[in-house]
């Protein structure tokens, strides 16, 4: 078989005579006295059926007008009969083995209304859009449920010390121990200078607030 799917002659003939198991001239000839009888018994007006295979026969074509296709030019196509070729079921199915499956739906106008139907569209859309936003609020989701969590400063625990961090506390003065307390009194300080003459007044002016206060 050639690459364009179309079988030659002498390989259909090694074909045939590997299946009848003859040689390549004998099967050539049978293929040809087969073409030659189908003709034949065409051009006599007869039709010629080849079980599990089909039916080959003719139609009359009246005269019609037509176009040369090259020029486009008008021309009249004459009166002739045209070959055709129709299988029968076990070749149709052979052939269609593949497709076997597929069932044959019939559209009517009610079964292809809704395509021309404004709210079926607009429901469609609207469909599309929710999924769209289903869509979306879904990855949000799951990126705000990846994300770390950051705790505030306020938040922030303190580390624990350790037992080498731990410094002693210096205990507590007892009654017996506390620091004597502050006299609010003032001391004098007699330089060696003074005399007790001039002692007298430096005592009278600082005790002269006290005196005033009270």
């Amino acid at each position: 078989m050639s690459d364009d799917n179309k079988i030659t002659l002498p390989a259909f003939a090694e074909l045939v005579a590997a299946r009848a198991k003859v040689s390549n001239a004998e099967a050539n000839t049978y293929i040809h006295q087969l073409a030659k009888t189908i003709g034949e018994e065409l051009e006599s007006g007869d039709d010629v059926h080849l079980y599990h295979f089909g039916r080959f026969h003719t139609t009359h074509v009246d005269e019609q007008a037509g176009h040369d296709p090259n020029s486009g030019a008008p021309l009249t196509i004459p009166a002739h009969s045209r070959v055709h070729f129709r299988p029968y079921s076990a070749l149709r199915f052979a052939v269609n083995a593949p497709f076997r499956q597929l069932r044959i739906r019939e559209l009517t106008p009610e079964k292809t209304a809704w395509r021309t139907r404004t709210g079926f569209w607009i429901l469609l859309a609207l469909f599309a859009l929710l999924l769209i936003i289903l869509g979306i609020w879904a990855a949000n989701r799951l990126s705000t449920q990846d994300e770390p969590r950051v705790s505030s400063p306020d938040q922030t625990q303190a580390p624990t010390p350790t037992p080498s961090q731990i410094q002693p506390q210096a205990p507590s003065p007892t009654p017996s121990q506390a620091p004597p307390e502050k006299s609010s009194d003032k001391m004098v300080v007699i330089p060696t200078e003074q005399t007790p003459g001039a002692i007298a007044p430096t005592i009278a002016t600082d005790a002269a607030p006290h005196n005033h206060f009270r």
